[in-house]
């Protein structure tokens, strides 16, 4: 740790080191994320921006622009997520919506889709069933979940 910054430092398998350097704001936000090399040398680095609710609407590296969306001012987390290139083409999009009690996430590129997963909740919001969909939009996986007292 280092004032208004922390790193996590990996080291795979062939002991090839990476680092990541986190600088904070004063809330204690990621404002921007820095990937060194094992040598230290910066290879990318990441401008994070928030709304004045504290959530994160964009994305900013060499490469690419993430844009965040929020359906209102309530919601935490994002309705809409769309990854750019450096001409501002899209590359993908994630799409997430309640529909009839369902938690609905689609995943979508320049091709089409690419997946889907809908998440089927009780009550009390917890999961119950997910169906996970491939790009031809059938379902490749269900996972169930059971709730113990």
């Amino acid at each position: 740790y280092g004032k208004n910054q922390y790193s996590i430092i990996s080291v795979d398998a062939t002991g090839a080191m990476l680092s990541n350097v986190f600088h904070l704001n004063d809330k204690f936000q990621c404002i921007k994320k820095e990937i060194l090399n094992g040598s230290g040398d910066v290879v990318t680095v990441t401008l994070i921006n928030y709304d004045d609710k504290g959530r994160i609407i964009e994305e900013i590296n060499a490469t690419q622009q993430i844009v965040y969306e929020y359906k209102n001012q309530e919601d935490d987390f994002y309705s809409s997520l769309r990854s750019y290139d450096q001409n501002h083409e899209l590359l993908n999009e994630n799409i997430r919506f309640n529909e009839n009690g369902k938690e609905i996430f689609v995943v979508r590129n320049k091709e089409g889709l690419v997946s889907k997963i809908i998440s089927v909740n009780n009550k009390n919001g917890c999961t119950m069933t997910v169906y996970n969909y491939n790009r031809q939009n059938q379902i490749n996986e269900v996972y169930e979940y059971y709730y113990e007292n």
